[in-house]
């Protein structure tokens, strides 16, 4: 289970929340929240700890993420919480549908106990109910309305999950086209390519200036002047590997 603990000015950049979330998806956040709360009291009830348990996180995180407008809730939140509630809702559904034929429930009594010889007869006796069985009492019955309800829930949650987080990838799309390849500063031409508001110059290309407008020097290919008045003078006159050999220790 995935629990936000991310605190205010920690210093990571969060990404905006979608205006539609915020304003038409927030009330049925809301809606799952109080569904959740009353999910976990009816498996209390009927004495399903682990289950109360888990679905009392799972309001937890609803909760934290709706809060301030829905200030906490990001794509990642809502993929890690969808996820664990489909899983969960798949467990539950499995066991909802071994139960939904009738309740095996098993009684086993000591018989007859050998005192010379220590052995023991033990009677197992099986009873099968119904679902729901007003005679089995308030217990058994909130046991059954727990197992009922809780795949519901946890489908529901996994659903608002995929609902919001289409959302967040919409949007994320829309800024992407919307920046366009120049956004970067203009690097987009590659090595070789003409640069962009930067002035950032291609590897190997047609000698860009380096450091935008003003009197910067050129930085390699064909027509531009080297780097600085010092490389213009030496320049002609430098020759690789030539010149007098000197002796060494003599």
């Amino acid at each position: 289970m995935v629990i936000p603990l991310g605190a205010p000015g920690d210093g990571l950049e969060r990404e905006p929340v979608p205006t539609h979330v915020r304003e038409h998806h927030a009330k049925w956040w809301w809606c799952l929240f109080v569904v959740l709360l009353m999910s976990m009291i009816i498996q209390l009830a009927g004495q399903a700890i682990f289950s109360a348990l888990y679905t009392g996180i799972s309001a937890y995180i609803v909760w934290y993420m709706l809060r301030d407008s829905c200030k906490e809730m990001s794509a990642i939140c809502l993929m890690m919480l969808g996820l664990m509630s489909a899983m969960q809702g798949v467990f539950d559904l499995i066991i909802l549908c071994s139960m939904l034929g009738g309740r095996r429930e098993q009684h086993t009594e000591r018989t007859h106990y050998d005192e010379k010889t220590g052995s023991t007869e033990y009677k197992v006796r099986f009873e099968w109910h119904p679902f729901f069985d007003e005679s089995q009492g308030t217990l058994y019955n909130m046991q059954s309305l727990a197992r009922l309800v809780s795949p519901i829930v946890m489908f529901t949650t996994a659903a608002l999950c995929y609902w919001s987080h289409s959302y967040f990838e919409t949007e994320m799309l829309e800024s992407e086209s919307v920046m366009g390849p120049d956004a970067l500063g203009g690097f987009g031409d590659g090595f070789g390519g003409g640069g962009g508001p930067y002035g950032a110059a291609g590897y190997g290309g047609g000698g860009q200036r380096v450091g935008g407008s003003g009197g910067g020097q050129r930085l390699g290919g064909g027509g531009g002047n080297p780097a600085g008045p010092a490389a213009t003078r030496g320049s002609a006159h430098f020759a690789p590997f030539g010149g007098q050999g000197q002796r060494l220790g003599a």
